[in-house]
């Protein structure tokens, strides 16, 4: 065969080509072992399936199961399952006092008290006497005394020598008090009578004429006459300081006193064998009594600037600062008595009670027993066991606090710390009765105490009877009025029995206001506060109590759950992590634990903390927290049965059922049940045609087509005002749960109508008239939000707008038709997952066939519009 030019020409090309491609790949292959090019092609990973995405179920992210042919049809998103119901923290009872110091409140108890007139008036008359040359004479108030008041006891007397008679009055000499001197012993006697509470003539009574002369037995004439018996010599220094003493105890009922026992104490500073700790403790004791803060601070500082730094000394000196709130001053006080002399029993004994004090009971141990090991004497031996017994108390071994509390009464049957102390630890024990009992006994032995009425209330509130609480509560008040802020908290827990919460946040806002420093009255009004729903100042209450006394976990459990309830995870765990380094086995702790990681998505660890929870007390929270972990994981079976089980066995408890935890398992299982009931159709419009069962209806010269991945509304209308435009799909009428569609408008402000419709449509007919039935829901003309109604060919009701409902300007828009209920004809209407409104479709009701669901335009003549639909959802019942 001859071949032609062309021919000839075409035959190289190909020869040429085939040549270049062999050097290209063919010697790359031919220098590899046949194995080697067995292997195949290497995929690139895009090819590789996304098994990251892949549950345990075998559905991807979007819902589609692997392992079928893709389709537009998935399951249901998983439920956002709320969290199980879970009650606040249990309340602390308001606690028992072992004492009638009110430890927390302490500072208060030092400061200036208001002083009435009368008693300032008796200051001023006991100054002025104190300048007159020695010459103390009583105040002239004392006429005014009652008539029934002895005269001997409050008058000077004279016995005359002629008849033996007894005269009553004031002795006016100066310095009366050395009439006895021989140099005077002749001088006359100038006396003022009184009789029946007033005075009379003034008579200068001879000396001759006088058997005996007598003075009022009143606290400033005995001390005159007492300091006159011996010099201030150090002879002496017991008699000084006998008399100081005697002052200071005269003083509560003659105030006068205090400044008498100052002027020993300072008589006994000035003298040399006298022992200066005790002086300047004798003057400290004073000012306190007299709520005088700064003069006792400097009475200390004045020692300490001497050199006087004697254990008991500085020991008072610590326990001032503790009062002022200022317990690390005095805690280097303290221990630097216990680094000079690690046998000081001072120090020792300080150290441990400002520990037990300060909330660290366990480190107070090695210091109380180092005292307890050193020659204590008297009522150091009666405090050491008190002590021990708070310690004891606070660290919970009962028994050894109970052994303490009797040892002090053994000390000392008359004073109320032990029976207030043993009381408290029966309260603590749970044996209310037997705390009753201590109780009637420490106010039979000893005077009324604020401890003990206060405990007295408590007990009756343990023992259901709140109505004889009260009558001990308010004695507690007027006993110690530093008592106030307990006892409001106790009122407060009252009233919370009662189920007056209001009256409770006002005793529990007055407890604070007492006692600013008193961590539990915070704590309390941080309670009813959060139960209240003011969760702003529960916070503020509830971190002051911490910022106060941060040991207190019963706090930290409140602060925990609060910030749970308002969703703040991280600072709840932060919170509860702290509780459970302390208590590590707390029921409570755990479960609100597990539920913080559960709603984390820290789902292993939710497991964790249920599993540490012991068995007995696995309950129904722990169950239902578990099925949200089992459905969270992907596997609803478990879940479906633990809600079930939790579920019968609460209604098999009938009326003891937890009836919080029955609803929630009831209402989560239907709510699983009910979402895996149903499938969503998705359609992203993501082709070139409308397909997948769309019909558009476009006869008014607005087009519907397919751009770029979505659906386009565009066109002027023409032909019809107010005809319709329709993009349309038919579904199953029983079936249908909701339609939604997602809208994005380049102008907020188009003056045509735009959103979704249900229709219902006569068999058959494809025009205008064909509808039946129909419920809209769509944007207004005007930007509003709007409803329409029809039904049996009739307009029931026109396009009406939703009060204070509008189209949102910014953003894509998703409208939503759904009927929660298959067996109501009730339709709730929202925007971008927010319910604006329902209307109830009767034509539903029972209507079971076809039903279109359209996404529609709707405008005036001439009207333009424009608008996309970027993708459409169905959900709709299986089967």
């Amino acid at each position: 065969m001859k071949l032609n030019k062309q021919q000839i020409t075409l035959l190289i090309v190909v020869v040429l080509v085939g040549w270049l491609f062999m050097s290209a790949s063919g010697n790359r292959y031919a220098s590899e072992p046949i194995q080697a090019r067995s292997r195949g092609v290497e995929l690139p990973e895009s090819w590789a399936p996304a098994v990251r995405f892949v549950t345990d179920r075998g559905w991807t992210a979007d819902g589609r199961d692997v392992f079928e042919a893709p389709t537009d049809v998935s399951p249901m998103p998983k439920l956002a399952l709320a969290a199980p119901p879970l009650d606040p923290p249990p309340i602390v009872w308001p606690l028992p006092v072992p004492a009638s110091e009110a430890d927390r409140l302490a500072p208060l108890r030092h400061l200036p008290r208001i002083r009435s007139s009368e008693e300032e008036e008796e200051d001023e008359a006991a100054e002025d006497d104190s300048q007159d040359s020695g010459a103390v004479v009583a105040p002239p108030v004392a006429q005014d005394r009652p008539e029934s008041v002895e005269p001997a006891r409050v008058y000077d007397a004279i016995v005359r020598s002629a008849d033996g008679s007894t005269t009553y009055g004031w002795i006016l000499n100066e310095n009366k008090f050395d009439l006895e001197a021989p140099s005077r012993r002749s001088e006359p006697i100038r006396f003022e009578h009184v009789r029946q509470g007033r005075t009379m003539a003034i008579d200068v009574i001879e000396r001759d004429k006088i058997r005996e002369f007598r003075f009022a037995p009143t606290v400033p004439n005995l001390y005159e006459i007492k300091k006159r018996e011996f010099e201030p010599t150090p002879g002496n220094v017991s008699r000084v300081a006998a008399l100081a003493e005697w002052c200071f105890e005269q003083a509560p009922s003659n105030p006068v006193a205090y400044e008498f026992a100052i002027e020993q104490f300072r008589v006994l500073l000035g003298i040399d064998r006298a022992d200066k700790g005790q002086a300047y403790r004798g003057l400290a004791r004073v000012y306190r009594a007299q709520y005088d803060v700064e003069k006792e601070m400097a009475v200390f500082s004045e020692g300490v600037e001497k050199g006087v730094t004697s254990p008991s000394l500085m020991v008072d000196f610590g326990d001032l600062y503790e009062r002022l709130g200022l317990p690390e001053a005095a805690e280097a006080i303290y221990r630097g008595l216990v680094e000079k002399d690690s046998f000081d029993k001072h120090g020792r004994l300080a150290l441990g009670r400002l520990l037990v004090r300060t909330g660290r009971a366990a480190l107070a141990g090695e210091h109380l027993e180092a005292a307890a090991s050193a020659s204590l004497e008297g009522e150091q031996i009666k405090t050491l066991a008190y002590w021990q017994g708070r310690r004891r108390l606070a660290i919970g071994d009962l028994e050894g606090a109970q052994t303490a509390f009797r040892q002090v009464i053994q000390l000392g049957e008359s004073e109320p710390q032990g029976y207030a102390g043993l009381a408290a630890t029966l309260l603590v024990a749970g044996d209310a009765s037997g705390a009753r009992q201590q109780i009637e006994r420490g106010l039979e032995r000893c005077n009324d105490d604020a401890a003990l009425r206060l405990n007295r209330a408590l007990v009756a509130i343990r023992l259901d009877e709140a109505d004889l609480a009260a009558a001990d509560l308010v004695r507690s008040a007027r006993l110690d009025p530093m008592f106030g802020a307990p006892v409001e908290i106790v009122r407060g827990y009252l009233s919370e029995l009662d189920g007056d919460q209001l009256e409770a946040r006002e005793h529990y806002d007055n407890a604070v206001a007492m006692a600013p420093e008193n961590p539990m009255a915070h704590y309390h009004l941080g309670r009813v506060l959060r139960a209240a729903g003011d969760d702003s100042s529960a916070f503020t209450a509830l971190t002051a109590s911490l910022s106060l006394e941060w040991r207190l976990y019963e706090v930290v459990h409140e602060l925990a759950y609060l910030t749970y309830e308002l969703g703040q995870y991280d600072e709840a765990r932060r919170f509860i992590e702290k509780a459970l380094e302390r208590e590590p086995g707390s029921h409570y702790l755990l479960v609100l634990a597990g539920l913080i990681a559960l709603r984390q998505g820290r789902l292993e660890a939710a497991d964790a903390y249920f599993d540490r929870v012991p068995e007995e007390q696995q309950n129904a929270t722990i169950q239902a927290a578990r099925a949200i972990s089992y459905y969270e994981q992907g596997n609803s079976g478990e879940a479906r049965n633990l809600l079930a089980r939790t579920r019968e066995q609460q209604a098999a408890q009938g009326d003891a059922a937890d009836l919080p935890r029955l609803e929630y398992a009831e209402e989560t299982l239907r709510a699983i049940e009910d979402n895996e009931s149903k499938e969503q159709w998705i359609d992203d419009f993501n082709r070139r045609q409308l397909t997948k069962g769309w019909e558009a209806r476009e006869p008014f010269g607005v087009r519907v087509v397919i751009d770029e991945g979505k659906v386009l509304f565009q066109g002027q209308q023409d032909n019809l005002s107010e005809g319709l435009t329709l993009l349309s799909r038919e579904e199953l009428g029983r079936a249908l749960v909701a339609f939604e569609a997602t809208f994005r408008l380049d102008d907020p402000n188009a003056r045509f109508r735009n959103g979704l419709l249900l229709q219902i449509r006569r068999p058959g007919r494809r025009v205008e008239d064909d509808r039946w039935a129909e419920l809209g829901f769509a944007r207004g003309p005007k930007g509003d939000l709007q409803t329409y109604l029809r039904r049996n060919h009739k307009t029931e009701q026109d396009w009406t707008s939703l009060p204070e409902a509008t189209w949102p300007t910014e953003g894509p828009v998703t409208l939503r038709i759904e009927r929660p209920d298959p067996d109501e004809p009730m339709f709730e209407l929202s925007v971008n997952g927010e319910k604006v409104g329902e209307v109830e479709f009767s034509s539903m009701k029972s209507y079971s066939l076809g039903i279109h669901l359209a996404v529609f335009s709707q405008a005036g003549l001439t009207e333009k519009v424009k608008f996309v639909v970027d993708r459409v959802r169905i959900i709709r019942r299986k089967g």
